[in-house]
């Protein structure tokens, strides 16, 4: 199977794995070819990819980081707790739910238990996203990271709950900032920039008001910007004054961010936005975390299609652990559309590359 982009799909492309929604209901079937009005379907609910049986690369085992049970849940929870926030104005409604925290804290172990039995490296985690829907997401997503991450440390169970409740509802507060200010295109005026690291505050407040939340858990939406030089915000905290979970947070963080299409914004290719990370390990982040992010992570998803800058292209087929940015490219000749026809039969030939051995070459886009 290969990943493509919904926009480059064709008639009679074979779905290679079912397409679900965000909330985990199945949209299209598995082993099922795709028609025009499929095809016009997906672009207007905003699936963004989704794979395709390829010849070439049906020796693929992709494995997912989270369930669709986990994921589906988990999203339901985060879009309707931040949807009811944004829709009251208030933070009433939440700290008077006495499921509250019990809810977040089995959402979170259901995270903790699927990354302990994955047995692949953690993709850079390729999802259904629209803009609209950026921030539930993006709390799952760095959640996923921050847990992945902290899993490494020798971190008891009440820790990995705490620092993954803090990682999941660290943007809770920007339920409360305008989306005209949260999906502005241009520049932020003073005013709106101020507005928005507010965020930081309101969400402390909001989780620190609710005593079945760790209060480490509330420091992690108050501290997550905060950066170990001082530069950051709300407080301008130094190194030792940021509590461990922010500063693991801050890493997820803006991985995500970087890595993410925005409506004002392209996304950033993984190796680089985790070279602009590593170039502020030291200063912005702590280096040892920085160090330990870059062996969590495999940058680019199997199956993801790449040009090189040989000017070849191929498939990611592998990862390389200690070098992310260089994953092991099978180079594809031949051309199989994903299709029924009846040329498949046909062998394809390929031959792979190991970027980590090769390191003249490079990865130039992702061509999905």
């Amino acid at each position: 199977m290969r990943l493509i982009s919904v926009d480059k799909c064709q008639l009679g492309m074979l779905v290679a794995r079912a397409i679900r929604n965000e909330s985990g209901q199945v949209l299209v079937q598995e082993n099922v070819q795709l028609t025009e009005r499929m095809i016009h379907r997906l672009q207007e609910l905003d699936i963004q990819y989704l794979y395709i049986q390829d010849q070439r690369t049906s020796d693929l085992s992709i494995e997912e980081p989270l369930s669709q049970k986990t994921r589906a849940e988990a999203f339901s929870l985060i879009k309707g707790t931040f949807t009811g926030i944004m829709k009251q104005k208030s933070l009433k409604q939440v700290i008077d739910d006495p499921y509250f925290a019990k809810n977040f804290k089995s959402t979170v172990k259901n995270i903790l238990y699927d990354i302990r039995n994955q047995k692949q490296i953690m993709n850079m985690l390729i999802h259904v996203q629209t803009t609209d829907h950026y921030t539930f997401e993006h709390s799952l997503n760095v959640t996923l990271y921050t847990l992945a991450l902290a899993s490494k440390l020798d971190y008891s169970e009440k820790q990995l709950i705490e620092i993954g409740v803090g990682a999941i509802l660290h943007d809770v507060g920007k339920c409360l900032i305008p989306l005209s200010v949260l999906n502005k295109k241009g520049l932020l005026t003073e005013e709106e920039y101020t507005l928005i690291k507010a965020h930081t505050t309101i969400g402390f407040d909001m989780l620190r008001s609710i005593q079945e939340i760790s209060l480490l858990s509330a420091h992690c939406a108050y501290q997550h910007h905060e950066r170990i030089d001082g530069s950051g915000y709300p407080r301008g905290l130094t190194d030792h004054e940021i509590h461990e979970y922010s500063k693991i947070i801050a890493i997820a963080d803006v991985y995500d961010a970087l890595t993410t299409n925005r409506s004002y914004r392209a996304p950033m290719l993984p190796h680089l936005a985790f070279e602009q990370i590593n170039a502020g390990a030291g200063t912005l982040f702590d280096e040892r975390l920085v160090h330990l992010f870059k062996q969590t992570i495999a940058f680019y998803p199997l199956g993801m299609p790449v040009s090189l800058s040989n000017g070849e292209r191929g498939v990611v087929v592998d990862h390389n652990k200690n070098h992310p940015g260089s994953p092991i490219v099978r180079i594809l000749e031949g051309e199989d559309k994903g299709t029924l026809e009846e040329e498949k039969v046909i062998p394809l030939k390929y031959r792979e590359i190991d970027l980590s051995k090769n390191t003249s070459i490079k990865i130039e886009s992702l061509n999905i």
